[in-house]
Formats: C-alpha cells, structure tokens, sequence
C-alpha cells in the first residue's frame, strides 16, 4: 500500500501444525490491518507559530537544533507525521537549541514544550523571548541557558527541578535591567 495510513482487509489461510488446509476448509479468516506507523495521535499544541514552524522545518534537523539521547541527531520524520508535531514522538527529544531565534519574529512563548518530558537541555539564547519563563513545566531538565532576552524572571523548584544543574540569563534587555527575578523555591543542590 502507498499511503502509510491505509486499512487494508486480507484473508489469511490458518496452519494446522505447518500444514496449510484445504482451499475448501472453513478455517479461513479475515483480518484488518492498519498500518499506524506513519500516524498521529496527538499533535503538540504550540502557542507559538514561530516555535512550531522551527520543528516542522526540515533545515532544523539538517541543522542539528533538535537532538535525541547521547546527542544522536533527529530528522522531521522522528517528530512530525503529516506536517504535525507528534505528542507521542516528542519523548525522544532531549536537548532542543533555539539560539538566535526562529522566524522572522520574536518568540513570545515557549507553550507546547511541555510535551518534550525527556527535555534535559534547552537553549534560547537570543531567540528574542520576553516574559516570565517557568521551568517547573520541564521535569527533565538539566540546563537552561536564556541569556540574550528580555525575559522577566525565571521560576524553577526543588520538587520539579531536582535535575537541574544550571540556569544562565545573563544580559535580560538592552539595557541588561529586565530581570527582576530569578525564583528558586526549595534547596537545588545539583545547581552550580
């Protein structure tokens, strides 16, 4: 079958210890197959355009800004499955790295990547966010680098963080002022 998503109905002969049964046996039965390979589920919601046209864009993979375990590299085909994100295909991303942005505007929010479970590393230096980041959303993650952006403060938790080992926002605004705070509730020892 050509399209991935087909249903295709067959009929299937039943063996009888290796031996096939008669053509004129009853003992022939029907069996549907779909073929869920290339299917979705659950798309990824992006509040964003610009974050989601990043993942659907095949120069992102080619670019490696969106990697799996050990750094292996992603293709589109990992995550999206017709020209959707894919919720239940996003564990396999690990590090995601949106440096300098992506569009031809600013990022305005990073909503949807609270799908990406496994996230450890994310990387949004200059990619021109504002606003408050809350990264209890990202149970997984081990660094988080903002540096370069007008963001306001930056929330992270002992209880949904304890991976956590580092947070960078240097530079927050033209005037490096923006940042007004950094909340870290309860004891992160892994923090450097």
């Amino acid at each position: 079958n050509d399209n991935a998503n087909d249903t295709e109905t067959v009929i299937v002969t039943l063996l009888d210890e290796g031996n096939f049964y008669r053509p004129d046996d009853p003992r022939e039965a029907t069996v549907t197959i779909t073929n869920t390979l290339n299917s979705c589920a659950t798309a990824v919601t992006f509040t964003d355009p610009d974050l989601e046209a990043f993942f659907l864009d095949p120069d992102t993979y080619v670019n490696q800004r969106v990697l799996g375990i050990n750094d292996i590299p992603l293709t589109r085909d990992d995550l999206v499955v017709n020209n959707q994100v894919c919720a239940e295909r996003v564990v396999d991303v690990y590090t995601i790295d949106l440096q300098g942005g992506y569009g031809i505007g600013e990022l305005f929010s990073l909503g949807g990547l609270e799908n990406f479970v496994n996230l450890e590393i994310l990387n949004i230096e200059e990619a021109f966010l504002s606003g408050d980041i809350d990264l209890t959303q990202y149970p997984s993650l081990v660094e988080f680098n903002a540096d370069l952006n007008r963001i306001t403060s930056v929330t992270a938790s002992s209880t949904a963080n304890a991976q956590l080992r580092r947070i960078s926002v240097y530079g927050q605004g033209q005037t490096f002022s923006v940042l007004t705070a950094v909340n870290l509730n309860g004891v992160m020892p892994a923090l450097e």
